[in-house]
C-alpha cells in the first residue's frame, strides 16, 4: 500500500510541473492575438522532396493585407531535372482570382483563373486553422523545436480519399506557419514547403500584385499550366 500511495503521489506531482498540451481552439487563440497587427509579410520559401537531393523549387511570398482583402504574390523557380531547365512561376491572388505567369526556355505565358480553395495557403492568419480544417481533420501533438524554435505541431488527415495528410508547424512566437509537409497515402512520399527568414510589417509596393497580364506575354488557358507542370 505504501508503494502504491507513493506513486500516486509521484504522478500527481508530474501532472502538476509537466503543462498540459494546448487545445486547438487555444492553438486558434494564440495565433489570432499574434497576428491581429500584421498588416503584410515577406519569406524565403523552400521546397524539398524527400527522394529528391536538394530543392525542388526556391523563390518568396509577399503578402499585403488591404481591409478584409488578402493579396498574396509568389515568385518560385522549379527545377526541371528531366529538361536541364528552370520553370519560373509567378502566382498572385487577391482572394477571388488567381493570375499564373510562367516562364520557361525563353518564353513567357499567362492566365487568369478563379482561385482554388486550397491553391493559394498563406502561412500566417488568425484563419489559419479554419482553413485547414476546411480540407482537414486535425490533431494536437506534442510541441516541437524547429530551427531553434518551439512550435505548435498539427497533423491532418484529408478529408477527401487519396488526397495528401498534412503536418503543419507554427511558430510559437509569432503564429506563422513556418513548414507545411503534405504527404502521400501510398508510397509515402514526402514534401515540404519551409518559409524562412520572415519578415512581418515590411513595407510592400501594392502595384507587386497588379493582376493585369504584362505587355509581351501570351495569354492562354490556364488548363495549361497543369499540362505543363506549373502550378503552387
Amino acid at each position: 500500500m505504501r508503494n502504491i500511495l507513493v506513486l500516486l503521489v509521484a504522478l500527481s506531482l508530474i501532472a502538476l510541473v509537466a503543462p498540459a498540451a494546448p487545445t486547438l481552439d487555444e492553438i486558434r487563440e494564440d495565433i489570432q492575438q499574434k497576428t491581429a497587427d500584421w498588416t503584410s509579410l515577406k519569406a524565403d520559401i523552400l521546397m524539398v522532396m524527400e527522394s529528391q537531393e536538394g530543392p525542388i523549387a526556391e523563390g518568396t511570398i509577399e503578402i499585403l493585407k488591404e481591409g478584409d482583402v488578402q493579396l498574396s504574390r509568389r515568385d518560385i523557380t522549379f527545377r526541371i531535372e528531366e529538361l536541364g531547365a528552370e520553370q519560373k512561376i509567378i502566382t498572385i491572388s487577391d482572394g477571388t482570382d488567381s493570375l499564373i505567369i510562367m516562364e520557361m526556355m525563353g518564353q513567357r505565358i499567362a492566365g487568369k483563373s478563379p482561385e482554388g480553395d486550397d491553391q493559394h495557403r498563406t502561412p500566417i492568419g488568425d484563419d489559419l486553422i479554419a482553413e485547414l480544417e476546411e480540407d482537414f481533420e486535425l490533431t494536437v501533438q506534442e510541441n516541437e523545436i524547429l530551427d531553434g524554435i518551439e512550435h505548435y505541431l498539427l497533423t491532418g488527415v484529408s478529408r477527401e480519399p487519396d488526397e495528401l495528410d498534412i503536418r503543419v508547424f507554427i511558430n510559437i512566437e509569432n503564429g506563422m506557419a513556418s513548414r507545411f509537409e503534405m504527404i502521400g497515402n501510398d508510397e509515402g512520399e514526402k514534401l515540404e514547403v519551409n518559409f524562412r527568414n520572415a519578415e512581418i510589417n515590411p513595407s510592400i509596393d501594392p502595384e507587386r500584385f497588379s493582376m493585369e497580364i504584362p505587355d509581351g506575354v501570351m495569354r492562354v488557358d490556364p488548363e495549361m499550366f497543369g499540362q505543363l507542370g506549373g502550378g503552387m
